[in-house]
């Protein structure tokens, strides 16, 4: 059906589908048995991209310099859910590395000597609490960290941000630093009434009149937003105000009828970042509502290149993202579409109708 008013990004979204079509035609023509056989994740290469990455990353990673926490972060997280073992030595260095960048005034910032950011912190914790050793928990201050998340909390007689939290002293505020916080928080067991009090409301105002959240009051709802608004309605127990059923109807017109991934926001391209972001939604949904269908989201799983990377063919276009099909790679889009398998292969429920995406062992 045409669309009556098309915008660039429904173009560019529409012109993808009709390239990319075949792939998926194939596929479904072969026989359900061998269907699974098609289906390989490269973890192999995937592991070797991901070690390259702890020690030598691409010129173009340097304007990543701000977020080096991330980076290890990707790298380590990618490593644990390909169930690779991290060599000692390497655990000890990126703890070492990580101590250089925590503020003596709490915190992590983007690299050493740079100023705590929630974001980063975010980013930081994960991945000590992903190395699981006594010295990179010993490496955390918890008390130097509940006061930095305080200090980035905005006061409750804001009537707009209040109850949100800075990303650092004097920067923006948003649902992003809001879910950080509270992450942290709850990963470090010092969630107290005073870091949880008023931020429901702010969570609340953030959602959208479509039903998604929006990075603070007012703005378009964005698939990472909803996630971290949805996160963060879990960890404060529910008591938030959200409209679950509105934000779960957004979400599955959010899915892509031909890729089967998810676009972050309504009319763009889907993108293997958002299978993740988006697709963390439902899992957390399935808590809150009656079992939703999810089985299109294993039709990420043809995006894999040849390479390790996601994407579907060598040798394309470089000017649509990595985390697209048909794009490059980076470490950046390897991730996410990784967690995002390992959100449909721990997916559980009571429901015999609605199993887990992907069988254990796939």
């Amino acid at each position: 059906m045409a669309e009556p008013y098309p915008t660039f990004s429904w173009e560019e979204q529409h012109e993808l589908e009709l390239r990319v079509s075949p792939f998926y035609t194939e596929y479904l023509e072969k026989p359900v048995e061998l269907r699974h056989r098609a289906l390989v994740l490269l973890r192999a290469q995937h592991v070797a991209f991901l070690k390259r990455g702890l020690r030598n990353l691409s010129e173009s990673h340097r304007v990543l310099d701000a977020s080096r926490p991330w980076l290890c972060y990707w790298a380590m997280h990618g490593l644990c859910l390909l169930g690779e073992e991290i060599p000692e030595d390497v655990a000890s260095d990126v703890v070492a590395f990580l101590a250089l960048c925590q503020d003596p005034e709490g915190g992590y910032g983007g690299g050493p000597k740079q100023i705590a950011h929630l974001a980063s912190t975010y980013a930081a914790v994960c991945t000590l609490l992903t190395l699981g050793t006594d010295k990179a928990f010993a490496s955390m201050n918890r008390e130097s960290m509940l006061r930095f998340i305080l200090r980035m909390k905005v006061p409750l007689s804001d009537p707009v941000y209040g109850g949100g939290f800075r990303m650092h002293p004097t920067g923006e505020v948003d649902i992003r630093g809001t879910y950080t916080a509270i992450a942290v928080a709850e990963m470090l067991d010092i969630k107290t009434e005073e870091v949880m009090e008023g931020v429901g409301d702010f969570v609340a105002r953030s959602q959208t009149y479509e039903g998604g959240m929006g990075g603070e009051p007012g703005t378009e709802a964005h698939g990472g937003y909803a996630f971290c608004g949805l996160a963060t309605h879990i960890m404060l127990g529910c008591k938030t105000g959200l409209d679950i059923h509105k934000l779960a109807r957004w979400a599955v017109f959010r899915q892509g009828s031909v890729e089967g991934g998810f676009m972050g926001r309504t009319n763009k391209l889907v993108d293997g970042c958002y299978s993740f972001w988006m697709g963390g939604l439902f899992p957390l949904l399935r808590r809150l509502l009656p079992p939703l269908d999810l089985e299109g989201l294993a039709a990420l799983l043809p995006a894999e290149g040849q390479q390790g990377g996601t994407r579907l063919v060598e040798d394309e276009v470089e000017e649509v993202q990595g985390s697209k099909i048909l794009g490059s790679t980076d470490i950046f889009a390897r991730v996410w579409p990784a967690a995002s398998l390992g959100e449909a292969c721990t997916s559980e429920s009571d429901d015999e109708e609605c199993p887990p995406l992907i069988p254990p062992g796939r």
